[in-house]
Formats: C-alpha cells, structure tokens, sequence
C-alpha cells in the first residue's frame, strides 16, 4: 500500500491489525510516517507486529470499559476500526450469545474508541 500523504508526527491506532487489511493499513500508514499503535485481542503475534512497524502495541478488547479508558488516556490523531470476526450459520442455528458479540466487536466497540478519541459520531 503506497500512501501519497506525510503523515510525520501523527499517531495511529489500528485496531484488528494482527493480519490481513488490518496489518496492511497498519504498513501503510507507517511507512507514511505515522507512529502506529496496533491492536489485536491479544498479544500473541502482535508484538512481532509492532516491532515490523517499529510501532507500539495494545493489545485488549475494543469493547471492555478498561481498554476504552487506556485509548482514552493516549493522543490519536487517526483511528482505524478494523477490528471484527465473522460467523456462518444457518439462521435456525446462530446463537444468540454469538450475535450479540458480534454487535460488540463490529459496532459498540468502533463507537465507543471514536467517542474515545474525540471524533464526533
């Protein structure tokens, strides 16, 4: 990903950025220049993440109080919600515990970081 933008002195936070579009918006926004703090649930494979990108790392999930209040307390300039999961079922099968993480993780967590870094919503 080629980023035509110097994002110098600017801090990113890519949530779900462990692999996938995740790793690669984290890629491309620091080799634009960002400093890049990635996110994953946890923190098996994201440290060697975060070191490619000689970046940070914080791991934890997007959806729970404490995590929240740790972006809260940083400096995000851009914030990346990519983080999510998918489920294939039938609907006769698909349980409703899954279905309710998957509004947490897809739409309750992304609202909650974009209040938490002072975007409006």
């Amino acid at each position: 990903m080629n980023f035509s933008v110097d994002l110098q002195g600017k801090t990113a936070l890519v949530t779900g950025a462990k692999s996938g579009i995740g790793f690669g918006i984290a890629q491309g926004l620091s080799e634009a220049g960002a400093k890049v703090i990635v996110n994953d649930l946890t923190e098996d494979g994201l440290i060697e993440v975060a070191q490619s990108l000689n970046g940070d790392l914080l791991p934890g999930d997007i959806t729970h109080p404490d995590f929240v209040r740790k972006v809260k307390s940083k400096h995000i300039d851009i914030l990346v919600n990519n983080a999510g999961f998918q489920h294939v079922s039938p609907l006769e099968d698909f349980d409703e515990k899954i279905f309710r993480r998957l509004l947490e993780v897809m739409l309750v967590g992304p609202f909650l970081l974009a209040q938490a870094v002072g975007f409006q919503v």
